[in-house]
């Protein structure tokens, strides 16, 4: 694979801006050696990615972290949704994995309760004309919040952000992380971008244009 020295990312988050260069990122990815990661196979975008989601965001890097070691065939029982391939372009070729981190808990909740779920769990705990007692509502919540939360991971349905890879050579190569609510157009041109460059079999996989990277990289 190329090795590729001289690069830098440009991160603005509200009011605060930072350039991160290849030293920074080769020092805070050294920071996780210890985890027997496949390094090589690591974008540096992914670990630009990582570093902002902890620096802007608090997202704790071993939530992430821990579903790449899953991934691997490593000892970690992941609670999220298996791995899946994107089905239509232009990120045919692509796979995602779901990881969680306590800030998608709201989110989470949410999906699991649908509609009417809240007013169902008060309807089973206090029954029509009762009195709402100070044990009624702590049963509520914590129906609401924990019984939630645990029935949605003992299922491994938690869902959060994307950990997008690719398959090569019967290999995981991870790419980017990536939202939910970043269209696969904007996916695909990011990975184009900052990706290719540094594994060039996504030229092939992702049926990448060459002119696409020389017209986006043109400043």
């Amino acid at each position: 694979m190329p090795v590729i020295t001289d690069f830098s990312f440009d991160f603005h988050y509200g009011s605060h801006h930072e350039l991160v260069d290849s030293h920074l990122l080769s020092k805070y990815l050294s920071s996780f050696k210890h985890l027997n990661l496949p390094l090589d196979r690591i974008s540096w975008a992914f670990v630009a990615d990582l570093y902002f989601l902890e620096r802007f965001q608090h997202v704790d890097p071993m939530d992430i972290l821990r579903e790449i070691i899953g991934l691997e065939g490593g000892p970690y029982n992941s609670t999220t949704k298996q791995e899946t391939q994107f089905s239509y372009p232009p990120l045919v070729g692509l796979w995602h994995k779901h990881f969680f981190s306590p800030r998608f808990i709201p989110k989470n909740i949410q999906i699991h309760l649908g509609k009417n779920g809240i007013k169902d769990i008060i309807t089973n705990t206090v029954p029509l004309g009762g009195i709402l007692s100070r044990e009624a509502i702590t049963e509520i919540a914590n129906q609401i919040v924990t019984g939630s939360i645990q029935e949605r991971s003992s299922k491994k349905r938690m869902t959060g952000e994307w950990i997008v890879f690719a398959k090569y050579s019967d290999s995981n190569f991870y790419l980017k992380i990536e939202t939910h609510d970043n269209i696969d157009s904007v996916i695909y041109n990011n990975i184009a971008i900052a990706c290719s460059p540094q594994f060039p079999f996504l030229l092939d996989l992702m049926s990448i244009p060459s002119d696409h990277i020389a017209h986006s990289l043109v400043p």
